[in-house]
């Protein structure tokens, strides 16, 4: 049975709504008859809920209110005020109640209140189970989840809105205005080098790497231990971090693996981006930089501007990056209109490129829309894998031509099939957002930006979204379900307006009746005044 604490200066109403809520059956009821004796009990004995006059010498039920709030020792809270008190209890759901009732209170409306306490403390507890549940899956799976993360965070699949719960959930930190990438690969030094001993050298150097990142520094580190010894670094600040700093933390992280006898090191390091969308470039020119291991063996950080030897290299270089970029995220004109400028890049600097460099930016291009669709699981032919690696002899103006139009034709191509898929995609979600809406609508905090956190978009994409579907804005349909709701409760029971208003999500009568009449042209008891008006002439019928 759950516990509920009555708090009223006159002893008669105080005594008689404990009566009340022990004749309902649901709470024990225990009594203060002051602010100060129910604030003193409380610290001493957790309530479930609590019934709280608002006018009390010494310490009225606000102050209490006040004393209490952000604390675990305030309980669900209904406050009771004359009608001329209004204000006050308006006042009190700023401070944390969740309903009142205007004195008199009769038994009937007590035992309709305890029912309803009952039911939504019953909700709470479910859904204290359910985060706690969620909880302790997150701890257990954290380091599968963080390597989820990081895909999405590279995807473009977590936009700005996301980073505030991923940080305070998962410790991901990507605040700021300046962005680089690095990868990390620890290989065994000796083929001879047994499996164990080479995850007892990864446990070293792991717990190595978290001691150096415990050292004070002007940038974030954010790190991801991937599969295949596989470590990724998103570092972020405010500003660019003094210049050799991104460097220093990364040789030394070099001289920790050279301790290590079992393995050897290669880090490949990005360029720097001055937006959190344009990370995921700087980490594929981490990547690059590693294609340079061979070359140089380990124990060196390969950074992507020490092999961007010139201007036209490095333009290119970016430009490639920004059609995988653009075309990832389905903005197929802009990544045209990037391949474009690529190609006449390419054509008006041929003497600046080897032709190696040439075949591996051609080779870059043809290949980047294939392997967009196979990592969306979209359908693609074997002609456009062939095309996309038939490249024989030298590179001229022919060749870059002849690439230009394979891939503007490619993007032209899966275009139709992105967005078939987005359009799917989108539909459901929309369902996905009017059902619950449905289920939820009740809830007073109910809100698209509530939502946003929920299923993983901005407020405006949600929004935009779901007024597509429905033509109708979200905060339109929250409204209208509820007053549909109201309609009905209104038709079929005798409760007051003021508890219709909140049992369907307006913690406001005022609001609620404003709203009413806005989708209905009648006020609430306008409304009420016609159905009985309506029902009685039915029954004349009859």
């Amino acid at each position: 049975m759950y516990k509920l604490l009555v708090v009223d200066d006159e002893k008669r109403i105080r005594e008689g709504m404990a009566a009340a809520v022990r004749a309902a059956g649901q709470f024990e009821a225990y009594t203060a008859d002051s602010g100060k004796a129910a604030l003193a009990l409380l610290k001493r004995q957790p309530m479930d809920a609590m019934l709280l006059d608002i006018s009390m010498p010494d310490m009225n039920g606000l102050e209490l209110l006040r004393a209490l709030k952000d604390t675990d020792a305030l309980p669900l809270t209904v406050v009771i005020s004359g009608y001329e008190q209004f204000d006050y209890a308006r006042e009190a759901m700023c401070c944390g109640a969740i309903d009142y009732l205007l004195k008199p209170v009769d038994a009937e409306d007590l035992a309709a209140l305890c029912a309803r306490l009952a039911e939504r403390i019953v909700r709470a507890k479910a859904r204290r189970e359910h985060e706690s549940q969620l909880q302790t899956y997150v701890q257990e799976h954290r380091s599968d989840i963080r390597q989820k993360l990081l895909t999405d965070i590279l995807d473009g699949r977590i936009d700005r809105g996301m980073l505030g719960s991923i940080r305070s959930v998962y410790g991901i930190d990507l605040r700021g205005e300046w962005f680089c990438a690095a990868v990390i690969l620890l290989r065994r030094r000796d083929a001879d080098v047994a499996e164990m001993e080479f995850q007892v050298a990864l446990r070293r150097f792991e717990i190595a790497l978290d001691a150096l990142l415990q050292q004070s520094r002007a940038f974030c580190v954010n790190v991801f231990n991937m599969e295949n010894a596989r470590y990724i670094l998103l570092m972020n600040g405010g500003a660019a971090p003094p210049a050799g700093e991104v460097d220093a933390l990364l040789n030394a992280a070099l001289a920790e693996c050279a301790a290590i006898p079992e393995v050897r090191a290669y880090i490949g390091k990005g360029g720097p981006a001055d937006a959190y969308e344009q990370l995921s470039v700087s980490y594929a020119q981490a990547n690059q930089a590693l294609y340079f291991r061979s070359t140089f063996g380990p124990g060196v950080v390969y950074d992507i501007s020490d092999y961007q030897h010139n201007a036209a290299q490095a333009a290119a270089a970016l430009m490639l990056d920004e059609i995988e970029e653009l075309a990832r995220k389905g903005r197929y004109e802009q990544a045209a209109e990037r391949t474009e400028r690529l190609f006449e890049t390419l054509r008006e600097n041929l003497r600046a490129f080897s032709s190696a460099q040439l075949r591996y930016f051609l080779l870059r291009s043809r290949m980047t829309l294939p392997m967009i669709l196979l990592r969306s699981g979209m359908e693609f032919t074997d002609e456009m894998l062939l095309e996309g690696i038939r490249m024989r002899g030298p590179v001229g103006e022919r060749e870059l031509r002849r690439a230009r139009d394979y891939t503007l034709q490619m993007l032209r191509a899966i275009r139709p099939q992105v967005a078939e898929t987005n359009s799917s995609r989108q539909r459901e979600t929309a369902a996905q957002l009017r059902a619950y809406v449905d289920e939820h609508y009740a809830d007073n905090d109910l809100s698209v930006s509530g939502m946003s956190g929920r299923f993983g978009y901005s407020a405006n994409y949600l929004g935009n979204l779901f007024k597509n579907a429905y033509s109708v804005s979200i905060n339109d349909y929250i409204n209208q379900r509820r007053v549909r709701q109201a309609q009905r409760l209104i038709d079929e029971t005798a409760l007051h307006i003021y508890e219709i208003a909140f049992r369907v999500g307006f913690s406001d009568q005022n609001y609620f009746s404003r709203i009413f009449k806005k989708y209905t042209g009648l006020s609430p008891r306008e409304y009420r005044d016609d159905s009985l008006l309506r029902a009685i002439n039915s029954d004349k019928k009859l």
